[in-house]
């Protein structure tokens, strides 16, 4: 897995080919990062010596990370996909996020 999250040029990569319909896969998604950011989920990052730094959301997995992060989902307004793709093995989810002391679009 790899990522790059500055802002206008978020993505993450996702080993391993998906084949099944990605309008399926961004509605889902969608509907669950909505969720994480109504439910508030904690954001916690723990490391050990000699360790990568690991991050949890909520009750999901750890995931090695080595970037920055809001204290609570909720921090951020919303996260939008911009994109899915699915090639060479690899799934790329492109996304902005909406820091919540930016006014709503009108």
């Amino acid at each position: 897995m790899a990522g790059h999250h500055w802002p206008g040029e978020a993505r993450v990569d996702f080993e391993g080919a998906y084949h099944g319909e990605l309008a399926l896969l961004e509605h889902n998604l969608s509907a669950a990062l909505a969720y994480a950011v109504r439910a508030d989920l904690l954001v916690i990052s723990a490391s050990e010596p000699h360790a990568p730094r690991m991050v949890r959301i909520g009750s999901y997995p750890a995931q090695a990370c080595g970037g920055t992060h809001v204290a609570r989902v909720g921090e951020i307004r919303g996260i939008r996909i911009k994109s899915l793709k699915s090639k060479a093995g690899k799934l790329r989810v492109s996304y902005d996020v909406a820091p919540s002391e930016l006014p709503q679009p009108g």
